[in-house]
């Protein structure tokens, strides 16, 4: 299979640079890119009581404690953002 790729001067250069550093023709590297490259693994849907671990495990729960009710604050940020000059 050929592919064609149009690099700027820049990612060219880069290739090449890259390229040189493996030991490699460019051609070569980015073959190796892609039999190295790890396949992605689809992500599983989070359930809401999954979504709520996953949220205090990072600290993002509590955050505006202390601040507005949720209703109160979204219709500030509302107000704020239908009166926002473009």
């Amino acid at each position: 299979m050929t592919v064609t790729v149009e690099l700027t001067a820049e990612q060219e250069a880069l290739l090449r640079k890259h390229a040189r550093a493996a030991r490699m023709t460019p051609a070569d590297y980015v073959r190796s890119l892609i039999v190295e490259q790890p396949v992605p693994r689809a992500r599983k849907r989070m359930s809401g009581a999954e979504a709520l671990v996953f949220w205090r495990t990072c600290g993002l729960l509590g955050l505006f404690s202390g601040g507005p009710d949720s209703p109160e604050l979204a219709r500030r940020l509302r107000r704020s953002a239908e009166t926002r000059q473009w």
